[in-house]
């Protein structure tokens, strides 16, 4: 056997994945273990579990791959932090951050009981993208990652082909249209992690009346994804807008959350359409010839 261990750790749900000569044989979320919801950290358990549900030997696993990368976008991280972190209290977290994905090496070549293995970091959004193009069988396709943020990028658009995927455009923090939408869904009361599914789903019983307001007021120069991040406290922009975030046990009228919903999903739906034309239609994937 010659193993490769994927692993999601440091971050909301993590888990692993297990490969034999580039074959999925085992694949695992820590929280079916531990039973803690979207749990976060190096997830030790589900290493141990595979190793021993797949009879695997330390000496066989040769490569661990990491879902992230301390130096992607390192020159941006740098400046963000020296013009807006360096003497701030949020320097210390981090600097925290950092060392835990530095150190994870060490950590898990004790866990394992090996200190052969070779380590790799992979950008976030490439691992998003590599998930969806390699399983698909196409040879080449025109990919798009969003997401909150991954290592210092909201959105990734990138050109795959069998051999290599070329990372073409980037969207960097701190615009993201994914934290606009968790901001928007914090604010009527869905707090927890991973609950924008909630609004998603409730947005089709109402109508976007507030389109127009939303795009005027937290769209910078209207230029995609260019959204203001809401601040805690009274003068956050969403929050002269809106007022106060919501409890759910809070009275807020029926039909003004459904129209608030519908509009947050058209806006960020529309968003994803001029994205994917104005961006991907840039990528040209040539035809194979019968």
């Amino acid at each position: 056997m010659t193993i490769t261990i994927g692993i999601n750790a440091n971050h909301a749900d993590s888990s692993i994945c297990v490969f034999d000569k580039n074959r999925l044989i085992f694949a695992i979320e820590e929280e079916r273990i531990n039973r803690i919801k979207h749990w976060a950290g190096v997830p030790f358990q589900s290493i141990k579990f595979a190793m021993e549900y797949c009879d695997i030997k330390p000496n066989q696993i040769t490569n661990i791959t990491l879902n992230t990368n301390p130096l992607s976008n390192i020159n941006r991280k740098i400046y963000y932090y020296i013009k807006n972190y360096l003497f701030s209290k949020k320097s210390k977290e981090i600097f925290f951050r950092q060392k835990l994905k530095l150190k994870i090496k060490n950590q898990l070549s004790q866990f394992i009981g090996n200190s052969n293995i070779k380590y790799h970091y992979i950008d976030h959004h490439l691992c998003h993208i590599s998930s969806a193009f390699y399983p698909s069988n196409f040879q080449k396709a025109a990919a798009l990652s969003i997401d909150g943020f991954g290592d210092f990028c909201s959105c990734t658009i990138a050109e795959c082909s069998e051999d290599q995927i070329s990372i073409k455009e980037k969207v960097f923090f701190p615009h993201s249209i994914g934290v606009f939408y968790e901001a928007m869904t914090q604010l009527i009361g869905f707090n927890k992690y991973g609950e924008e599914y909630k609004m998603m789903g409730l947005s089709s019983y109402g109508n976007p009346k507030y389109k127009d307001v939303l795009k005027k007021n937290l769209f910078l120069d209207q230029k995609l994804l260019e959204t203001v991040i809401p601040k805690a406290g009274s003068s956050s922009k969403i929050m002269i807008l809106y007022g106060p975030m919501r409890g759910l046990t809070g009275y807020v009228h029926e039909l003004l959350l459904d129209e608030y919903k519908a509009s947050i999903q058209l806006e960020d739906r529309n968003d994803f359409i001029k994205l994917e034309y104005e961006h991907i239609s840039k990528i040209h994937i040539k035809k194979k010839k019968k």
